[in-house]
């Protein structure tokens, strides 16, 4: 077991040299990310949020509570399926799959770098909000806890979409598209209707309603938790299953070497 700690340790160095070794793909993120933030506060997008969450006057917290749990679900997303191709290229993939390590355990190392590589532009995001914007967050346990919950249904979504990365390689155009559909149709924009089949299967739109009910002071039932619980680990049981799956394909047919 220390051997594996080891080994998932030695891949989230690896990882976070290499992205600090390309500053510019991670300053572009920031950049990125913080002016998309900073058109939707000037075009006062979410500022029905205050008044469904009988929150008034805090719309624009609300928002940056969606827009940070969205910043952090397109890197879960993504992490995995980018790692792939990056191996891909550099024609290591097939040496990591063949390795006596399991595949799992060497990707989990690049999935927490992808986390503690969120967390800072995050940090730059809340920062340049405070400081720039006058709009400040509010974060307590039941906030971090959901964020987390989140977390393990889109990294799920994120084994699917690293499964056909496997077999199809360049996938980078359908997950840029998947992450700006989650922008509108969960709820970091906006409040979509409690009703609607798409507040109860997406982790991130279930975890944003958790979120900002507690920073509004508003009871949290068991089985809102519940539902975000089995939600996300639907996703992450169906997304480990497809990424098994493509696994066992991409070797039986000889992808895993190709590019």
């Amino acid at each position: 077991m220390f051997k594996y700690l080891n080994i998932v340790i030695a891949e989230i160095r690896r990882s976070l040299k290499e992205s600090f070794s390309y500053k510019m793909g991670l300053v572009s993120d920031i950049v990125v990310l913080t002016l998309l933030y900073a058109g939707l506060i000037f075009m006062d997008t979410g500022s029905m949020l205050g008044e469904y969450y009988n929150n008034p006057g805090n719309s624009k917290t609300l928002l940056l509570l969606g827009y940070i749990f969205w910043s952090y679900s397109i890197a879960a997303i993504s992490g995995v399926s980018n790692e792939i191709s990056i191996e891909a290229v550099k024609g290591t993939l097939e040496q990591k799959f063949m390795a006596v390590i399991p595949y799992p355990f060497l990707i989990a190392g690049n999935i927490i770098s992808s986390l503690l590589l969120s967390s800072i532009v995050a940090a730059v995001i809340i920062a340049f909000s405070n400081l720039i914007m006058g709009v400040s967050i509010t974060v307590n346990e039941k906030v971090i806890l959901s964020l987390l919950m989140t977390l393990v249904g889109m990294y799920g979504m994120g084994l699917i979409l690293g499964g056909l990365s496997l077999i199809a390689k360049r996938i980078n155009q359908l997950t840029l598209l998947i992450q700006i559909l989650l922008l509108f149709v969960t709820d970091t924009l906006s409040k979509t209707s409690p009703s609607s089949a798409i507040s109860c299967i997406i982790p991130l739109t279930v975890g944003n309603d958790i979120a900002r009910k507690s920073v509004s002071n508003i009871a949290i039932s068991y089985n809102e938790w519940l539902m975000l619980i089995l939600v996300s680990m639907l996703w992450f049981v169906v997304g480990s299953v497809v990424f098994g799956m493509s696994s066992r394909y991409a070797r039986k047919n000889g992808l895993l070497g190709t590019y």
